[in-house]
C-alpha cells in the first residue's frame, strides 16, 4: 500500500509538472522514463521484500523504489540490492548505445519545460534526463540513486574513451 501511495504521489507531482511542458516533449519523456533497456535484468537474486514490484527496470520505478526503500521498510540487504540494480540498468542503457546521465530539478524553483535534452560528454553524446522533486521529495534516497546511477555511466563513458 506504502508503494502504492508513494508511486501516486510523484505520478501527481509529475502531471501537474506536465501541465506546463509540450505535450509531444511530455510523452517523448514518459517512454524515456519508462524504457526498460533490453539488457536489463532484476530477476537475479531478488529480495522476497521485492518480489511483488514486477517492473524494476525503468528509470521511474527503480527511482521510486529506491528513493522510498527505507519507508518501506526495506533492510539493508535489501538496499544494496537495489543499488546493485541501479548500476544495472545505467549499463543497460549504455550498452545499448543510449548513455544516460540523470540531473535533479525542482524545488523551490520549480520544473523546466525541456525534461531531457542531449549532451556530449567525453566525445560521446548522452541524454540527460531531469528528475523533478517538490521541496520534500528532493532528499538523500534520491539524490543517492542519481549518484549512483551518473557514477557508472560516467565510469562507461571514460573507459572506451
Amino acid at each position: 500500500m506504502k508503494v502504492f501511495l508513494s508511486i501516486t504521489a510523484l505520478l501527481l507531482t509529475l502531471f501537474v509538472q506536465a501541465q506546463k511542458t509540450d505535450s509531444l516533449h511530455w510523452e517523448e519523456y514518459t517512454k524515456l522514463i519508462s524504457y526498460t533497456p533490453k539488457a536489463y535484468c532484476d530477476t537475479l537474486n531478488k529480495p522476497s521484500a521485492l518480489k511483488d514490484i514486477k517492473n524494476l527496470g525503468t528509470i521511474f520505478y527503480l527511482s521510486t523504489a529506491y528513493g522510498y526503500a527505507k519507508n518501506l521498510g526495506f533492510t539493508q540487504d535489501d538496499i544494496k540490492w537495489l543499488e546493485g540494480q541501479v548500476n544495472q540498468l545505467a549499463l543497460a542503457f549504455y550498452l545499448e548505445g543510449k548513455p544516460v546521465m540523470l540531473r535533479e530539478v525542482g524545488g523551490y524553483d520549480g520544473c523546466p519545460d525541456i525534461w531531457f535534452y542531449p549532451e556530449l560528454q567525453n566525445g560521446k553524446e548522452v541524454t540527460i534526463i531531469t528528475l523533478c522533486y517538490s521541496c520534500t521529495e528532493a532528499k538523500t534516497e534520491h539524490r543517492d540513486f542519481i549518484k549512483i546511477f551518473n557514477r557508472r555511466t560516467t565510469l562507461l563513458l571514460a573507459a572506451t574513451q
